[in-house]
């Protein structure tokens, strides 16, 4: 097994225990614990965070992908988890610039609905493409394995 299958195999676990931080995170908003909920996303963050790092890393040391043996359909699903994973960077990171500016963390601070909504469409944003680039990451690896 190639060395990029490796770090692969290790990327979907990395995105699996991220996106279960996420749902658990769904779980304390919606009962009210605001600490807990912005303590799992910064958790899910951080798995994303060193997903990137390694990857810099890994290009670095092992080399990109080699996608001359890859067809057509099996590069359109590397392209659309490619666009999910953009998707939930930039709807996470919406979703922590909503946060972050209007104090989500002080309970004493009153802040206008259209807000909490745009936060919470950004959050479901990141949730759904998240799940899907998950999904896809798992076709993506099933290739690759079939490849060899």
């Amino acid at each position: 097994m190639s060395h990029n299958v490796w770090f692969w195999s290790g990327a979907l676990a990395n995105m699996a225990v991220a996106v279960g931080f996420v749902y658990l995170c769904v779980a304390r908003i919606r009962r009210g614990r605001v600490a807990e909920h912005r303590r799992f996303m910064l958790t899910a963050a951080g798995l994303v965070g060193l997903f990137l790092a390694s990857y810099v890393a890994k290009v670095i040391l092992v080399g990109r992908e080699d996608f001359s043996a890859w067809t057509l359909g099996e590069r359109a699903v590397l392209w659309f988890h490619e666009a999910c994973v953009f998707t939930m960077l930039a709807a996470g990171v919406w979703a922590v610039f909503l946060a972050t500016q209007n104090r989500f963390a002080d309970p004493g601070v009153v802040r206008p609905q259209r807000v909490a909504r745009a936060h919470r469409r950004a959050g479901w944003t990141a949730i759904a493409a998240a799940t899907l680039g998950l999904c896809s990451a798992a076709m993506v690896l099933w290739q690759m394995f079939q490849r060899g």
